[in-house]
């Protein structure tokens, strides 16, 4: 599941700034809260607290598809990203 949540977050940033390869998680934390239904898919729901110019904060929380109220897991996330132009976040280059 922490896996899972890596990509999620990293779905979200590049959401946010576009393809960029070399950013890479810098730190994860993982709270394992409880037991997911082992016969339903998990769903991943990103949530970007900052986007600043060198690094990205965010949290996840995985839900199982048969309880969509209850987390199974929260995760804070942050990672490095190269060091670009503030003007090509903003879509201003």
């Amino acid at each position: 599941m922490m896996g899972f949540a890596d990509v999620a977050m990293y779905v979200a940033i590049l959401a946010q700034i576009g393809p960029e390869a070399m950013a890479v998680t810098s730190d994860l934390n993982c709270h394992f809260l409880r037991a997911a239904s082992g016969d339903h898919d998990i769903i991943a729901h990103a949530k970007l607290i900052k986007l600043g110019r060198r690094l990205a904060v965010g949290e996840v929380q995985i839900f199982s598809a048969s309880d969509d109220i209850r987390p199974v897991v929260h995760v804070t996330a942050s990672y490095a990203l190269p060091d670009l132009r503030s003007d090509v976040r903003s879509g201003n280059a």
